[in-house]
């Protein structure tokens, strides 16, 4: 399984990946210091090749967080 953390590097997501990886769980940790901006979206699509599952443990301040995104209202049940 591989999984990738937004916010990896932060207090709770360094704190996480430590959890998983000695669970033997691939884990690809992503930030605006790796060049992965979860916001607009520059180098994401690359980040999530082969991740199965993601994890957002990001501090994004209130005046940057937009709702839920389109698909994810897709999903939701009606």
């Amino acid at each position: 399984m591989k999984v990738f953390i937004a916010g990896g590097r932060g207090r709770v997501g360094s704190r996480l990946a430590d959890h998983l990886e000695a669970k033997g769980i691939e884990v690809v940790s992503g930030g605006l210091e790796d060049g992965i901006d979860v916001i607009s979206g520059k180098g994401l699509a690359e980040a999530l090749v082969g991740v199965d599952t993601i994890v957002n443990v990001l501090n994004t301040p209130a005046s940057m967080r937009r709702g839920p995104s389109r698909s994810s209202r897709e999903r939701s049940p009606t």
